[in-house]
């Protein structure tokens, strides 16, 4: 049983579990995990498998996938959704509880990145002071040629490093 591979890096530990199973009659390996912020590592890579499975986009008979999670970022001011992502509503989580804490914890941004992380089960960026959903990581994988923004409204920005950070320049182009 594999449990929190959220924060798992790579493979090297699962890969060394998977290949020594070889003596078992039926191995089963048992992944447990809520969405994370390692953006990169096996989780992510997981989850877009299972989501193509549970689309249909092909089959898998030897797994099983159950993935709660909200639809989207846009679903987690509505408690009435929160059972998306939280099967056991009612049972061992009480409602009115969670909604307190959320209320309270949503105004600082690096407990608001827990809680769409952990109990909305949505991969977050982990910086603090900003979230980006899986969802739209995905979204922005068309590749765009400069030529397509001339003339294009922009609003530009940078950050001049001081000390230890860095120096960085952005230009965002409404599309």
């Amino acid at each position: 049983i594999f449990d929190e591979i959220h924060e798992f890096k790579n493979f090297k530990l699962i890969n060394v579990i998977k290949k020594s199973r070889g003596a078992r009659k039926q191995p089963m390996i048992v992944y447990i995990t809520t969405a994370g912020y390692q953006l990169e590592g096996p989780l992510v890579q997981y989850y877009e498998i299972a989501a193509d499975v549970l689309e249909g986009a092909f089959d898998q008979d030897r797994k099983f996938y159950f993935m709660a999670e909200m639809d989207s970022v846009d679903e987690i001011e509505n408690p009435e959704l929160w059972i998306k992502a939280n099967p056991n509503m009612g049972v061992s989580l009480d409602l009115p509880s969670l909604i307190d804490d959320w209320n309270t914890d949503k105004h600082t941004e690096s407990e608001k990145c827990d809680w769409i992380t952990k109990q909305f089960n949505i991969f977050v960026d982990n910086d603090e002071m900003s979230f980006i959903g899986i969802e739209i990581l995905k979204r922005n994988k068309k590749i765009i040629q400069l030529e397509e923004l001339h003339a294009c409204e922009c609003v530009g920005s940078f950050d001049l490093s001081s000390t230890e950070d860095f120096t960085s320049a952005c230009l965002e182009f409404p599309l």
